[in-house]
């Protein structure tokens, strides 16, 4: 999560946002941080950040289970890979979530098996919802609600998997890019099946998670970096094995 101020007004990145925006994007982030540190299930959340102004707002604007947060210094958290890397040197064995701070956890998660996903080497890359916010309704937004048969268009946000070993540096090579760029999602499908021997699937009909984007603010130095050669597809499914 970056740390957006109102200088941000002036960067190309957010140049044609107000600062009134941008504050209100920073209220979306921790909207979402808030409730995953508050899902049943999540016994940790850690932090990757390499500003350190975002650790004393974080701590400022989070209200409860505070005590669930670890911050960790890294040296570019806009990295894709430094969250499975981070995952692998640190979790090892146990069930870990990626996902963006403003993509939340919802119904489900206490189905996770992490037995099942060992065994049969198993990462769920899931496809978000959308539900009624207090700004907007975000059921009403096509791009947050993609996981049926007839709506999915290979948008994803969260990777959950057991790490196991090393990062694959095959994978690792691949993956090289900035998280924020679209078709990181379908690169990472694509990587993790072909050259991690994962079984990828998207089990959004059972794990449910939400996104939390009324302001419609986003960096304009996004750009589309997959292609035909390294795009994965999973379509929504109910199963978890």
């Amino acid at each position: 999560m970056p740390l957006l101020t109102s200088e941000d007004a002036n960067t190309t990145s957010y140049s044609m946002y107000t600062p009134q925006k941008i504050q209100a994007r920073m209220s979306e982030f921790m909207t979402g941080l808030q409730r995953t540190i508050d899902h049943p299930c999540v016994h940790r959340v850690h932090f990757l950040y390499n500003q350190s102004a975002v650790v004393e707002y974080v701590k400022v604007n989070l209200k409860t289970n505070l005590h669930k947060l670890v911050f960790h210094f890294v040296p570019n958290p806009q990295k894709h890979t430094a969250y499975f890397e981070f995952a692998y040197d640190n979790l090892q064995g146990e069930v870990a979530m990626y996902t963006p701070v403003d993509v939340y956890p919802g119904e489900g998660f206490e189905l996770i098996n992490k037995d099942v996903m060992v065994k049969n080497k198993l990462m769920y890359i899931l496809t978000r919802h959308g539900k009624k916010e207090k700004d907007c309704d975000m059921q009403k937004e096509p791009s947050s609600n993609s996981c049926s048969n007839n709506r999915y268009m290979g948008s994803h946000d969260t990777y959950i998997f057991v790490p196991i070993g090393k990062f694959p540096p095959e994978v690792k090579k691949e993956l090289s890019v900035l998280s924020i760029d679209y078709g990181v999602e379908n690169m990472s499908i694509w990587a993790f099946r072909n050259l991690g021997h994962y079984k990828v699937t998207n089990p959004c009909k059972v794990l449910k998670v939400y996104h939390i984007h009324c302001t419609g603010l986003r960096d304009a130095r996004r750009k589309r970096i997959n292609t035909g050669k390294n795009t994965g597809m999973a379509r929504p499914t109910d199963r978890l094995d």
